[in-house]
């Protein structure tokens, strides 16, 4: 189990019988959420996904894949909607 603590309001602590990791990064719901509160590691997963995303597309286009095929995998799988 792990947890993060982004702010002690009562200083409190609750023992569950479970060992707990306390981490500064984790995702929830596609959504990474970091112990600053920032964006900035989100920005970087998405901006990383779709990277290798277009990166598959560009090679299939060098490859010779007709524009069809390349159409329907950009909507289908790079730009889930």
């Amino acid at each position: 189990m792990k947890e993060m603590i982004i702010k002690s309001l009562r200083g409190q602590q609750v023992s569950i019988g479970q060992v707990v990791t306390q981490v500064s990064i984790f995702k929830l719901l596609g959504v990474i959420i970091s112990k600053s509160l920032r964006w900035s590691d989100l920005i970087e997963s998405i901006t990383s996904l779709a990277n290798k995303r277009l990166w598959f597309l560009k090679k299939r286009e060098r490859v010779g894949v007709s524009q069809k095929d390349l159409v329907y995998y950009y909507e289908a799988v790079a730009r889930p909607g």
